[in-house]
């Protein structure tokens, strides 16, 4: 069995999967490369794809002709949500699950460095400049999270130490650890009119696109701090400039953006109240473990043809 993985990986992940396959009884014979030529000649006659969305190319599903499983190595799969994955039957596997950790105290360090005005710090240091900005404490502040779902869960639990008020927002309206109140997905409108700090953790969607936009902020308070750390188009880049523009909100904190890298000629870079990471809050020095612990369990199931972890659903788009 030909496993093709789109990604440097350390040489003891490669010994484990192999180790894996001779306990089944199956000779594994794998390919490792980002060099998107030498992934598009290896797929030809690779069964399982394990890759990244930066090296994925569509042309890999035409030309792989004998693949029958892509595991991403990421949570957000809207890359690989490709007709033909489905029409062929090729089963769609992603790492959801890995990246509450790193992502929920990214969130909460740029959070703290508005609030604290640690950002405006550094820049005074620079400039060897003696002044104290606005600072606030998170404490008694009302968190929304449109999306509760392991990265929502994890970051409720961070904002609870700070003594925030946390209210989630998910499909199915359950209790749910670390949150006061959970709203429905249709009340998600009302459920950010509360908000001191509104996050947006949700996936791409033909229902979430652009679905933050001129009435979602124009619905929220003042002074509020929105961040997007799920998915870019899921809000509408212009109304959220023109929302600053305007004082709607107090400001941004952003990780991902419709259009990636960002254009240099967005206004987001120069804004002052605008905060911007490029698309890493998931990034750990454990990822690849957290990610080749479920690599490994789903490689076992697919050997003995079991269920695997983590099969996106097609008609939800993740």
């Amino acid at each position: 069995m030909k496993i093709l993985i789109g990604s440097k990986v350390n040489s003891r992940h490669i010994k484990r999967l192999k180790t894996i396959g001779e306990e089944l009884g199956v000779e594994l014979n794998i390919v490792c490369s980002e060099d998107k030529a030498v992934l598009k000649k290896e797929v030809e006659d690779a069964e399982v794809l394990v890759i990244w969305w930066s090296t994925f190319d569509p042309e890999y599903v035409r030309v792989g002709k004998k693949l029958k499983w892509i595991q991403t190595l990421t949570a957000g799969v809207d890359s690989f949500l490709l007709p033909e994955v489905k029409e062929r039957g090729i089963i769609l596997t992603s790492m959801k699950g890995i990246h509450g950790i790193p992502m929920s105290e990214h969130i909460m360090g740029m959070l703290l460095g508005v609030i604290r005005g640690l950002f405006k710090l550094r820049e005074n240091q620079r400039q060897k400049k003696w002044d104290r900005p606005r600072v606030e404490e998170l404490y008694g502040k009302t968190l929304v999270i449109l999306g509760l779902g392991n990265i929502g869960i994890e970051l409720a639990k961070r904002a609870k130490a700070f003594g925030m008020r946390v209210i989630g927002v998910k499909k199915t309206l359950e209790k749910v650890e670390f949150a006061d109140q959970v709203y429905s997905s249709d009340q998600w409108l009302t459920a950010i009119e509360e908000g001191d700090v509104i996050i947006t953790i949700l996936p791409y969607t033909p229902e979430t696109y652009h679905m933050i936009g001129e009435d979602a902020f124009a619905r929220m308070k003042n002074e509020a701090i929105f961040m997007n750390f799920g998915r870019g188009n899921v809000v509408d880049e212009k109304a959220l400039i023109e929302a600053l523009k305007a004082g709607q909100i107090r400001a941004a904190i952003l990780d991902v953006f419709e259009e990636e890298p960002l254009d240099p000629d967005s206004p987001l870079w120069e804004m002052e109240n605008v905060y911007i990471s490029p698309h890493m809050s998931a990034l750990s020095n454990h990822y690849m473990e957290r990610a080749f612990e479920i690599l490994a369990r789903n490689l076992q199931h697919y050997i003995k043809g079991e269920s695997l972890e983590n099969v996106v659903d097609f008609t939800k788009g993740y």
